[in-house]
């Protein structure tokens, strides 16, 4: 009967050896793990809808990216298509704290026949129209950074571009490359629901000339084209935390530019496009998937009519 006994424990014990060696083996990860998981994929898309007015004619709204000066120094008008707006990135986690990404953006004018006004050399205005459209902007590898410096009161991260000509336009500018830096300062606060903080955007845009004088019939234009050499944008925001699925956000965003041989001065800056407010409500719909409404207005010239409501839906895989 011990004889029994023992070899019964014997078989138990191998048994249960067995069984946790093999849950063992399962539970090891595979070595190409090691390098997937540190992939990352975002796609964003925000649909620009219609304005509070009134007076936009159908599929018409307010867009703040219409908006800067002409080469006559002139404010463009902002009236534009209905639009979505898409956003891709591929990140790889090359080390702690450290991501390098691929961004590729575009937008597409969705509404045709959408009349807006155009600037002449002596003031006046003529009315033309914008048609559907798909256009893309420049290719940018990025470095993110985390924790660049962490304080008991806030934290300090970046982010670091390199930025290429490849769309169309800037290949008729000659413009040669970009190179930018978009610090973020989050601070702490003692209501773990409230966050706050201040982003910026500093862009150098590379030419091969600065200003250059387009031919008109042959003969040299009296009005330059200065190219875009230097893009600021300083942008605070406050977001508030509802409950684990929706989140209150606000932000104002100030935006100023450098043109042609502007750049050799530090004192002369021109106001670019449109400074705007934004609230937002964003919506927490499963893990790595939020869809959100908001509703942009300008500041300066705050009115109805500079105003656009809009939806964003973004999904990220890690």
């Amino acid at each position: 009967m011990k004889k029994l006994t023992l070899l019964l424990t014997v078989l138990v014990s191998t048994s249960s050896f067995a069984v946790t060696n093999t849950l063992t083996k399962k539970q090891e990860k595979p070595l190409f793990r090691n390098y997937t998981e540190k992939l990352s994929f975002n796609y964003g898309v925000r649909y620009l809808g219609p304005s509070l007015s009134n007076d936009y004619q159908d599929g018409a709204t307010y867009n703040r990216f219409k908006t800067g000066q002409d080469i006559f120094g002139l404010d463009q008008d902002s009236t534009a298509s209905n639009q979505y707006y898409h956003s891709l990135k591929l990140g790889y986690g090359i080390a702690k704290d450290y991501t390098l990404s691929y961004t590729y953006t575009f937008q597409e004018d969705i509404n045709k026949d959408i009349e807006f006004y155009q600037n002449k050399w002596d003031g006046s205005k003529f009315t033309s129209k914008r048609e559907r459209d798909i256009s893309d902007n420049n290719k940018r590898i990025n470095l993110f950074v985390s924790n660049i410096y962490t304080h008991k009161n806030f934290s300090i991260s970046s982010n670091y571009f390199y930025e290429f000509a490849s769309t169309n336009s800037s290949l008729n500018e000659e413009r040669l490359y970009g190179l930018g830096i978009e610090p973020t300062i989050s601070f702490r606060h003692t209501n773990p629901a409230l966050s706050t903080g201040l982003q910026a955007s500093i862009q150098r845009n590379y030419f091969k000339n600065n200003v250059e004088f387009p031919d008109c019939g042959g003969v040299p234009c009296n009005v330059p084209n200065r190219y875009q050499t230097l893009l600021v944008s300083v942008s605070p925001y406050a977001n508030y935390s509802l409950n684990d699925y929706t989140t209150l956000k606000s932000s104002l965003i100030f935006d100023w530019d450098q043109k042609g041989d502007e750049i050799n001065d530090t004192e002369v800056f021109n106001k670019n496009m449109d400074d705007v407010a934004e609230i937002a409500l964003d919506f927490n719909i499963d893990y790595g998937m939020y869809a959100g409404t908001f509703l942009q207005v300008g500041i300066e010239e705050a009115s109805l009519k500079k105003s656009a409501i809009g939806l964003d839906f973004r999904i990220s895989l890690y």
